[in-house]
């Protein structure tokens, strides 16, 4: 991407070329209303027709595509785009099917981004049309840091050329990139807009390193009052490219997210000084029953601006040939829950509320075809579907009745448990499966509600990093195989809520990976796993500092990652050094895990605030077995296994993994094999036994309360939909439940 201004006189030439010297990071004016003329001139041989098109940050949303001017193998077309706008856009050929799209890897969509600071001028060069690998020898590299205070900047974007990635946990990037002989703008930005956009303009070279010292930008609060009136009983829903309307993901060289905020007339967004926002408003989703001038998405932009007041007057969201859906649930349905209906799009799509117990839905937008199966879930697809087979669509509105949920055939009966007497004050946590995902992250507001409720004392947000690769050195990431994303602002929102609950939140980041269990790795192999651990230690710990995050665990070696003898003590240092890291830009409390593959030879983990270790073991014991031996058989357990583990670190202990399955046998081990477990279908052959598995979780709140060395214990895993017919780990909407929470707000009162 070449750029450059098309200011005519030389002062202004020399004047945006300064700007440039000084990486572009003037604060931007906060009057979305100017605009400036950009041209846009691709190379593209072989294309005969090419359009320009600007799809916002969210989703596939665009102004309407602007057809390109054609002279030789070059395309070219200008548009009026807003000053101080961060713009992404693409070109496409209207003549190809979506298969043919532009791509730098197959499936690996190219993104163009653009800075808009004065009149400019873009040279391009297109990538493949198609699935094909584009060779990429260069390799750009470098560190966003704080210009105030040199501390790295993690979850800043860096975008060059089309290709997009994050900064890691220490404010490291690289990007792979072509050698085009054209000047590319390289901008990094946040998603939540909290520093100066900042951009250098470049021209690529093998092993270049850029570097970016960003301003904070200040807080701005923005209010958008709405007028317009939605379709009966819709609730108007606002995505932007904003993250504070919604977490966002990097998924395929794709910024994407399934979240909104809901608007009542007025919303408040606590944005930052300077930050551009695309944002659309919507009865469905940014696809579907979304604001439309003669069907296109009519898509709005701002400048955030403190005190800024914008009054938006709605236009339509459905047409006349929308078709509406209507479903009656059972009246049993939690009301937290939210009714979504997958299989008539590619995204999940939500339903609004009707009362007594129905949940609607206008389509408008590109109407699936007829004949098309669907079904309805109640929060959480796959876990929540309704028990009836897949419906079958007509393109007609429709009255539809769910009779019963896949996993909670009837309402869920409360299990009355007397008051316990205390002994000791102990906190009990609801620990969340996997929170961070598009699915999980619209629900976990109504998840932390209702733990508060139950009488928990806390929550533990826990996230799945995965390995890129093993050997020869491991890497670890975010994106490769997993495509999950866990940002500062999601941590943070989350923490806020469950503080204002009255919730202590711990992050508990975990690392997934596959390995050979009887493999020994060598020296070289453990220095690389080393570095990778120190920045996805670094990263929680900045992230839990920023959230106001109560405690984070410390993830050390997994199971299986076997090291020779003779590089034990070296590891043992360099993990208490990770911990000195730690504590170094976190004043919160760290929790360690017992190192229980290598006994004796190590003591890192006594460098924590508190030990600790997972319960998931063998109680021993026969199905039918009394509560009397189940009680003594947990006592026994935190004795001979735990308690040396107290003892030997001096600090105090949390269990911070309590699991056992709701079945038959769960007190001699009994499991559910995961690929059978809650979301399937195949776990109802696994005989269910509620009172088993309550007694089993009474019988460890009897042993922790009394033994005060134990400060806290994580209900592991706490799912975000009643489901008490699934075979599973999951306490919620059962009757260990409702044990638990009465331990727990017996303990508040003590």
């Amino acid at each position: 991407m070449k750029i450059h201004s098309l200011f005519p006189r030389l002062g202004f030439i020399v004047l945006i070329l300064l700007v440039l010297a000084c990486s572009c990071s003037a604060k931007p004016a906060a009057n979305p209303a100017s605009s400036f003329p950009v041209t846009f001139e691709v190379n593209a041989p072989g294309r005969t027709t090419l359009e320009l098109r600007f799809p916002v940050f969210w989703n596939q949303l665009r102004m309407p595509s602007v057809p390109m001017k054609k002279t030789g193998d070059k395309f070219q077309a200008t548009v009026k785009l807003p000053q101080n706008s961060l713009i992404r856009y693409q070109y496409t050929d209207p003549k190809l099917p979506y298969d043919n799209r532009e791509q730098f890897d197959p499936d690996q969509e190219v993104n163009r981004m653009l800075w808009v600071t004065s009149p400019l001028a873009v040279t391009d060069t297109a990538y493949s049309f198609g699935a094909q690998s584009v060779p990429r020898s260069i390799r750009l590299f470098g560190k966003i840091t704080d210009r105030e205070s040199g501390e790295p900047i993690i979850e800043s974007v860096i975008i060059a050329d089309g290709i997009m990635t994050f900064a890691n946990g220490e404010g490291s990037y690289e990007l792979e990139l072509r050698a085009t002989g054209e000047k590319h703008q390289v901008i990094t930005y946040l998603l939540d807009g909290s520093y100066h956009t900042q951009a250098h303009e470049v021209m690529l070279q093998e092993n270049q390193e850029i570097n970016f010292s960003l301003e904070k930008a200040q807080a701005a609060r923005v209010t958008l009052q709405v007028s317009g009136s939605p379709p009966p009983y819709h609730q108007i829903r606002l995505y932007s490219s904003a993250e504070q309307t919604g977490p966002r993901f990097l998924s395929q060289n794709h910024l994407i997210t399934e979240n909104f905020v809901v608007i009542d007339g007025e919303k408040s967004l606590d944005l930052y000084e300077g930050q551009y926002v695309d944002y659309l408003y919507t009865v469905g989703n940014p696809d579907k029953s979304f604001e439309n001038n003669n069907g296109e998405q009519v898509i709005r932009n701002l400048i955030a601006q403190d005190g800024l007041v914008i009054q938006d007057k709605l236009g339509g969201f459905l047409g006349k040939d929308a078709v509406q859906l209507m479903v009656q649930v059972p009246d049993y349905t939690d009301p937290g829950d939210v009714i979504g209906v997958y299989g008539l799009h590619p995204s999940l799509l939500f339903l609004h509320p009707a009362g007594q117990n129905q949940w609607v839905l206008g389509l408008d937008g590109g109407l699936p075809a007829a004949g098309s199966q669907y079904r309805y879930f109640k929060s959480y697809f796959d876990w929540g579907n309704e028990s009836k087979t897949d419906r079958t669509f007509s393109r007609q509105s429709s009255n539809d009745v769910v009779e019963s949920w896949k996993h909670q055939s009837q309402a869920v009966t409360a299990t009355i448990v007397p008051t316990p007497t205390i002994n000791h004050s102990f906190d009990i946590f609801a620990y969340f499966y996997d929170f961070y995902s598009p699915t999980n992250a619209m629900l976990i507001e109504p998840a932390v509600n209702r733990v508060a409720r139950k009488g928990f004392h806390g929550i533990v947000l826990s996230q799945v990093w995965g390995y890129a690769k093993v050997e020869p050195t491991p890497q670890l990431s975010r994106f490769a195989p997993m495509t999950l994303y866990m940002p500062f602002f999601e941590i943070t929102r989350v923490t806020k809520i469950a503080h204002e609950k009255g919730l202590k939140v711990t992050l508990y980041p975990q690392g997934g990976m596959g390995y050979s269990g009887d493999h020994l790795y060598n020296e070289i192999f453990w220095e690389a796993w080393l570095g990778e651990i120190k920045a996805f230690n670094l990263y929680n710990a900045r992230c839990a500092e920023h959230a106001g995050v109560d405690a984070v665990l410390l993830q050390d070696r997994q199971p299986g990652l076997n090291m020779p003898s003779g590089y034990q003590a070296t590891f043992n240092q360099r993990m208490k050094e990770i911990i000195q890291g730690m504590r170094a830009v976190y004043h919160g409390k760290i929790i360690t895990v017992y190192d229980r593959f290598t006994p004796g030879a190590m003591d890192y983990w006594k460098e924590g605030d508190f030990v600790s270790d997972k319960i998931w073991d063998n109680l021993g014991l026969a199905p039918g077995a009394s509560t009397a031996e189940i009680d003594q058989a947990a006592a026994a357990l935190l004795d001979s296994k735990y308690k040396p583990v107290y003892q030997e670190s001096g600090k105090p202990f949390i269990i911070n993994q309590l699991a056992y399955f709701d079945i038959t046998g769960a007190v001699g081990g009994a499991v559910v094999p995961e690929d059978q477990g809650s979301n399937t279908d195949f776990n109802h052959q696994y005989p269910l036994n509620l009172e088993e598995h309550r007694r089993i979780y009474e019988a460890f709140m009897k042993a922790i309360n009394d033994r005060d060395w134990i400060t806290g214990v994580y209900l592991f895993g706490y799912g975000f939909t009643d489901s008490p017919e699934a075979r599973e780990i999951d306490v919620r909407a059962k009757p260990a439940e409702d044990t638990v929470n009465a331990w727990a707000k017996a303990i508040r009162n003590y």
